[in-house]
């Protein structure tokens, strides 16, 4: 399971192209609506109408599952749009490795 701040990649759900998102938010964590923003590790994630009925059927992150978000989230289409992510789905999480390369 991601941690949040992870970057992670996965399939996205609506076509199957690799995404690499931010996990936010992981199974178990509130869903925090204020304003018609998403709340989560202090940052604030704009919800349209939609995606704020579809999350305010959820009181938490169900199990197996996690939340992630682009970090430009005004282009991002991400688990606001095609909702949680199943565990299972994750391919990997993104490491940056500096070694001096330039």
């Amino acid at each position: 399971m991601p941690r949040k701040g992870d970057i992670v990649v996965f399939p996205a759900p609506d076509n199957s192209c690799l995404v690499v998102k931010r996990c936010v938010l992981t199974e178990g964590d509130p869903i925090e609506i204020e304003y018609g923003w998403l709340i989560a590790e202090n940052r604030r994630f704009f919800l349209s109408e939609s995606q704020r009925d579809y999350l305010k059927k959820y009181t938490e992150v169900p199990p197996g599952k996690f939340f992630a978000a682009g970090d430009n989230q005004f282009y991002s289409v991400d688990s606001r749009d095609y909702g949680f992510i199943d565990k299972d789905k994750l391919i990997g999480k993104v490491i940056l490795m500096n070694k001096g390369l330039q």
